[in-house]
């Protein structure tokens, strides 16, 4: 047994779920709170990148999805790019249609992903 899971049984058989679930929810609180208080109502701009970026990350102002969204669109490209050649064998016309057909839906849909992050970064202001 190693060492992590004995001080998760010896917490939960000395405190029970319960009272560590209600511990937690506090510690949470107060952690809410003092972000609140240091990042995310001062309006003011730090001298520290990183104090910048968390404080634009906590208020929204920098999104954290349109990174995510464009990797997931390579990601989704490029795999179907590659699954269709397994398409080859079966007809070389079932692989050009997946291969073309698959590239433009995934560019339709990564577009009408981005207008909706677009019209979301446009009325936020």
């Amino acid at each position: 047994m190693n060492i992590h899971n004995e001080i998760i049984e010896a917490l939960f058989s000395r405190f029970g779920k319960t009272t560590w679930l209600t511990i937690a929810t506090f510690i949470a609180l107060a952690l809410a709170i003092v972000a609140y208080i240091f990042f995310i109502r001062p309006k003011r701009n730090y001298n520290n990148k990183f104090v910048n970026y968390v404080r634009n990350f906590l208020n929204f102002d920098e999104l954290v999805i349109e990174p995510l969204i464009k990797i997931l669109y390579v990601f989704v490209t490029v795999y179907v790019i590659l699954s269709s050649f397994s398409y080859i064998e079966i007809s070389f016309w079932t692989f050009l249609t997946y291969l073309v057909g698959g590239i433009v839906a995934a560019r339709l849909v990564y577009e009408i992903v981005m207008v909706i992050v677009g019209i979301y970064k446009n009325t936020k202001k």
